[in-house]
């Protein structure tokens, strides 16, 4: 099965001459799918950033991430195949689903777990009984993987509970 593998390295605030929270923990951070044989197979993001709201996020939304199962789309399609689409789309929709599909997509969207970054707009969650990580542009960049979410979710878990004891 595949994975997901969270690496971080942690680095000195490069903004000491501005105001700044004194508890930011600086990293330098990447996430990459691996195959069973911890071969990449991609990288997700590598970046700079303060560890705490990704490990917030994950916290928050574990839940959501393991058990919500999303019933508006076609789960022959990746999530972000769909999110993509749907804002692309001009069919007019309800409110209600409108605040259903971003309540949805921000607690499985990675860009909400890292707010005020560049990265590309995946999607994480349970797609037809097996959780997947997606991405989609209408291009070639596209892809739909399917990834041991609970092992993921584990290491970040353990990843938060040493950062506590700092």
């Amino acid at each position: 099965m595949n994975k997901l593998n969270f690496f971080y390295a942690h680095k000195d605030y490069p903004y000491n001459d501005e105001n700044y929270d004194t508890n930011v923990y600086w990293c330098e951070m990447t996430l990459k799918i691996v195959d069973e044989n911890k071969i990449d197979i991609i990288t997700i993001f590598e970046i700079e950033w303060d560890l705490r709201p990704f490990l917030d996020w994950f916290n928050l939304n574990k839940n959501n991430l393991l058990n919500e199962v999303f019933l508006i789309g076609d789960p022959q399609k990746s999530l972000a195949e769909f999110f993509y689409n749907y804002y692309d789309s001009e069919i007019e929709r309800d409110e209600y689903e409108d605040e259903k599909v971003f309540e949805y997509r921000e607690s499985h969207g990675l860009r909400f777990a890292l707010r005020g970054t560049d990265i590309k707009d995946c999607y994480i969650g349970l797609n037809d009984e097996k959780y997947e990580i997606s991405y989609f542009d209408n291009r070639d960049n596209n892809f739909r993987i399917f990834i041991d979410l609970e092992s993921f979710i584990d290491d970040i878990n353990n990843i938060s509970k040493l950062l506590l004891k700092k």
